[in-house]
């Protein structure tokens, strides 16, 4: 989740977050923004859809958008540097930037 003014922009990641840290991408769906409150919030989804964990919290900085990718810089627990979320032909993947 990114906090973007009102709302948190969010995806749900397919694969553990630790591969970033290996160098390889993972898959991301993009989800609906969530209201802030949801921020800190661990446990059960609604609709019997699964539960939600915090793997890591920080702060983050935007490094550039356009239509189909994001760049991030990530100041968190257990992942800092540079990333880029991108999408190509619906399909959003988290990877980390080559300045990284």
């Amino acid at each position: 989740m990114l906090e973007n003014e009102a709302s948190l922009r969010s995806w749900r990641l397919l694969t553990d977050p630790e591969w970033l840290m290996r160098g390889d991408g993972i898959p991301a769906e993009a989800i609906p923004d969530h209201r802030k409150v949801y921020l800190d919030y661990q446990g059960p989804v609604s609709g019997d859809r699964g539960s939600v964990s915090q793997w890591d919290a920080g702060t983050f900085a935007l490094a550039g958008e356009t239509p189909t990718a994001i760049g991030l810089e990530l100041d968190g627990k257990h992942i800092q540097g540079f990333f880029k979320l991108t999408c190509k032909d619906g399909q959003w993947m988290l990877r980390r930037d080559s300045r990284s």
